[in-house]
Order: C-alpha cells, then sequence, then structure tokens
C-alpha cells in the first residue's frame, strides 16, 4: 500500500482538501503507511523468531534422539559383551567339565587295564601253580609206580 506522495495529494485532493490540511493528510498517510510497514517487518520478525525458536527446539529434539539412541546403542553393546562374556564363562566351563570327565575317563580305564593287568598275572600265577603241582603229582605218581615196580621185581 505504499503510495507516492503524488498519488496521495490526488487522493487528498478529491477529497477536496487543500494547503495545510492537504499537508497534514499527505502527512498522516504517510505516518499510517510507515506505522503498517513497521508492523508488518515486526510481524515477519515475529515470524522468523518463532521459525527459529522451533528450529532450534527441533534441532534440540534431534540431538536428544540422537543422544537417547547412541545410550540405547551403548546398553544395547554392553549387554551384548555382558551376554558373550557370560557364553564364553559357560563354554569354559563346559571344557572344564568335559576335560576332567576325560581325565576321569581315562583314569577308569587305566585302573580297569590295571585291574585287568593284575587279574591276569594272578591267573599266570594261578595257571603256574597247577602246572607246578601238577608236575609233581606226576612226579610222585611216577616214584609210585617206580617204587612197585621196584616192589614186584
Amino acid at each position: 500500500m505504499a503510495s507516492s506522495i503524488q498519488q496521495l495529494k490526488d487522493i487528498g485532493e478529491s477529497l477536496g482538501l487543500k494547503g495545510t490540511d492537504l499537508a497534514s493528510f499527505i502527512t498522516g498517510q504517510q505516518n499510517f503507511e510507515r506505522e503498517e510497514r513497521e508492523k508488518q517487518r515486526e510481524e515477519r520478525e515475529k515470524e522468523d523468531e518463532r521459525r527459529e525458536k522451533q528450529r532450534q527446539f527441533e534441532l534440540q529434539q534431534r540431538q536428544l534422539e540422537l543422544e537417547q539412541a547412541k545410550h540405547k546403542e551403548k546398553e544395547r553393546e554392553s549387554e551384548d559383551a555382558r551376554l558373550e562374556k557370560e557364553r564364553q564363562e559357560k563354554e569354559k566351563e563346559r571344557q572344564e567339565k568335559e576335560k576332567e570327565r576325560q581325565e576321569k575317563e581315562k583314569e577308569r580305564e587305566f585302573e580297569l587295564q590295571q585291574a585287568k593287568a593284575k587279574e591276569e598275572r594272578l591267573e599266570k600265577e594261578k595257571e603256574k601253580e597247577r602246572q607246578e603241582k601238577e608236575k609233581e603229582r606226576q612226579f610222585v605218581l611216577e616214584q609210585k609206580e617206580k617204587e612197585m615196580q621196584l616192589e614186584q621185581q
């Protein structure tokens, strides 16, 4: 609505104004237009300010969301690390138990072999003893037989 002085003069004259009344009308209209422009500028500044505040707010929200996401990621990583450590400990424990079981199995196998070897040794000794007794019995029998033959002669 920016009017030139000529336009304002034409409007004022069409309203029948002259002289100081016309000058006051022109000055009044210019002041009115200046005030309107000032109001519009202030409104634009307020709108710009509001937009900037909104932009800052949205930026802060995004930063907060980012920080929360980072925090959640750290928590997840921490939980993953804890679970992995727990899994490794369980695996280590399982391996230790398996090693212990294998050692016990070896020990049991060794004891069985020792018992079997001892049993075989005892069997051999019994067999040797039996054979010796058999030899002795045979010898005694032969001696008796010889004696009998000598007595019969």
